[in-house]
């Protein structure tokens, strides 16, 4: 295997073992954000240099065909490097660059990429396409990507999706730009039934989005038609789930472009497509700097419950550790959202013949999620939207949360004076052997809320309310059985914890 890490699923209370003593300093990893990078000149086999393909990169010429050039000659010899020196390519107006080189390192560090100034789709740079019988690694496999700038113009509708990944296996990404490129229902990175993906140390900057239209920077997806982004060869669909992502130490802010409009931060990365009795797993978002997100907002359907800043559906094995999230506008978002599901493609479904949806009589449910050591600040709820906790993790009565550990975490600032609210700074709705510990809640409605939760263990939170309003109860919960939920510092609600 060459980059991401041969990561394999561990349960809740072994991560937490993993953690040790950080995990208990309240937020102390959280604070850490990215760290800095710079590109190794690590090199595998024959080095290819895409100028010696014919690429001239001065801005103008089109380079898609040199890269597919020097790109095929590397799978041709099993295996190498592609060089990308310095300079500004334009790639992709019509077709992708195909990835179908295995073992292949890219460095391109201090490259930067453009497309010209087209409103069409598709907006894909490079892509891995199904090969052969579909499934894990029928993309490409043991690819590592280094460097690189992606640049669009969301002021002309000039959107990129720099890689759209269908069935890659063991590749890694790292320091890489992406600028004024992402589009409203568009992604950065776009996997489609991909398998042990890292992406770390990247930065996303501005994303063009609408109320009711996002899409993520990070796209966690299965292999069906219709979920890919348009520009990847539209074949060779298995149905397969992604599995075993990891993104971290990656910046998520606002760009401010020439004419002074500021682009708000990207919503960095979720799920929204389910198959009913197919899981998503290990998933983990960790040490990333979240700036200024978009808004998302919902509109009381269950199946909106996955619309957060980060958001999961369906995933056994979710990480969520170390991040810090900041809000200074006045935009309204979940935080954090991890949800059971009972809304996608049937069981029957053929993964060829698109993605049809409907209700399922069974549900998909989250299973061991760690939720640890966020710092999460300035994200006010306005009267109304009482859906909109900081940290939501809902399952449902067919189909429960089984296994959660919300520990460490610290969230404050989310009530606005003008706003009867209610929303909690961490709720958890139908779900069993929880754990949540260590957290510090200031100046939410409700601090923590509870409902239809067994096998609870609400012990060491802080709760407190500054706002000089009367809140009520720091602790509130509904049908809590089987459960030790202890107060903890509360100052400033009526009560300390309210049980009905």
């Amino acid at each position: 295997m060459h980059g991401a890490t041969d990561r394999r699923r561990t349960d809740r209370r072994t991560v937490m073992k993993a953690l040790g003593g950080a995990t208990l300093a309240g937020g102390a990893l959280g604070a850490l954000g990215p760290t800095a990078w710079a590109a190794p000149e690590r090199v595998r086999g024959t080095v290819h240099d895409v100028l010696d393909h014919g690429a001239v990169g001065d801005g103008e010429t089109d380079d898609t065909e040199a890269f597919q050039s020097a790109i095929d000659a590397i799978a041709e010899s099993g295996g190498g490097t592609l060089r990308i020196p310095p300079r500004t390519y334009v790639i992709a107006p019509v077709t992708p660059v195909v990835l179908r080189a295995d073992d292949m390192t890219v460095i391109a560090t201090g490259a930067t990429f453009r497309r010209p100034n087209l409103k069409g789709r598709p907006s894909i740079m490079f892509a891995a396409n199904t090969r052969g019988e579909p499934g894990y690694g029928s993309g490409v496999r043991n690819l590592t990507w280094r460097g690189g700038r992606f640049v669009g113009d969301l002021s002309d509708d000039n959107a990129i999706c720099p890689f759209g990944l269908h069935h890659a296996q063991h590749c890694l990404f790292e320091g890489i730009e992406s600028e004024n490129c992402h589009a409203p229902n568009s992604h950065q990175f776009d996997l489609g039934g991909c398998d042990d993906i890292t992406i770390r140390h990247c930065t996303f900057r501005g994303q063009q989005a609408t109320e009711t239209g996002g899409g993520e920077a990070i796209q966690i997806d299965a292999s069906f038609r219709g979920t890919l982004s348009g520009g990847t060869e539209n074949v060779g669909f298995s149905g397969l789930p992604s599995r075993r992502i990891t993104v971290e130490h990656c910046t998520f802010e606002p760009f401010t472009d020439a004419a002074g409009t500021v682009w708000p931060g990207p919503t960095p990365m979720g799920n929204h497509f389910a198959v009913e009795g197919v899981h998503y797993e290990d998933i983990r978002f960790a040490h990333n700097q979240v700036t200024d997100p978009r808004t998302a907002v919902l509109f009381g359907d269950h199946r909106d419950t996955w619309r957060g800043t980060v958001h999961f559906i369906a995933v056994h094995g979710l990480e969520i550790i170390g991040n810090t999230f900041t809000m200074t506008q006045s935009r309204q978002t979940r935080v954090i959202a991890a949800n059971s599901i009972n809304w996608g493609a049937p069981a029957s479904a053929d993964p060829d013949g698109g993605t049809p949806k409907d209700y399922w009589d069974s549900v998909n449910d989250m299973r061991d999620v760690v939720i640890v050591d966020n710092v999460i600040t300035g994200f006010t709820v306005e009267d109304g939207v009482d859906e909109h906790a900081a940290i939501v993790c809902h399952g449902m009565a067919d189909g429960e949360v089984v296994g959660l550990t919300v520990q460490g975490n610290t969230v404050t600032d989310g009530w606005g004076p003008d706003s009867a609210t209610h929303a909690a700074g961490i709720d958890i709705a139908h779900a069993r052997e929880v754990e949540v510990e260590d957290n510090t809640v200031t100046d939410r409605h409700s601090g923590i809320r509870l409902t239809s939760v067994s096998g609870a263990s609400v012990t060491d939170n802080t709760v407190r309310n500054t706002t000089g309003t009367t809140f009520p109860a720091g602790i509130t919960g509904r049908d809590v059985v089987d459960s030790v939920v202890q107060a903890g510092p509360t100052s400033g609600y009526t009560a300390e914890v309210e049980l009905e």
